[in-house]
């Protein structure tokens, strides 16, 4: 066994989005379409939504890229539920907010992943990447 530089093939990342903005959701969605790690599972805006595919839909995607904003709940309440319902999702939050408290809550409440929405998009994807093969 060597190296060699060598990519191991993977088939890519499946990922779902929630997000209160629909905008927001069809810019990921568009970067994502020219990212060869990852496929687009759903791009959804409410946190029951969310919880309802996740329940249904366990392997329909690998991460969820979930906004801190939802139209109904926040993402700290999303965590909460999901670890209420012991669901095992790979969540990276996306926050537009820059309070250090709220990085803090979603890591205490189980985040794999924490970015803010006015860092370069590639910061975001390498950390999904990241979190889609089980680091945080």
């Amino acid at each position: 066994m060597h190296g060699g530089g060598v990519k191991k093939s993977t088939s890519p990342k499946r990922l779902l989005i929630a997000e209160r903005n629909q905008l927001v959701i069809s810019a990921l969605r568009d970067i994502i379409s020219r990212d060869e790690r990852f496929d687009f599972a759903a791009g959804i805006q409410s946190g029951k939504a969310f919880l309802k595919a996740v329940e249904e839909t366990q392997t329909a995607f690998d991460v969820a890229i979930v906004g801190w904003k939802l139209s109904d709940m926040n993402a700290g309440e999303l965590l909460i539920e999901l670890r209420r319902l012991q669901f095992a999702t790979r969540v990276v939050i996306f926050c537009n907010d820059h309070d250090i408290s709220i990085l803090k809550q979603c890591v205490r409440l189980g985040a794999h992943g924490f970015c803010y929405q006015f860092d370069d998009p590639g910061i975001l994807f390498d950390t999904v990447a990241a979190v889609a093969n089980g680091r945080i």
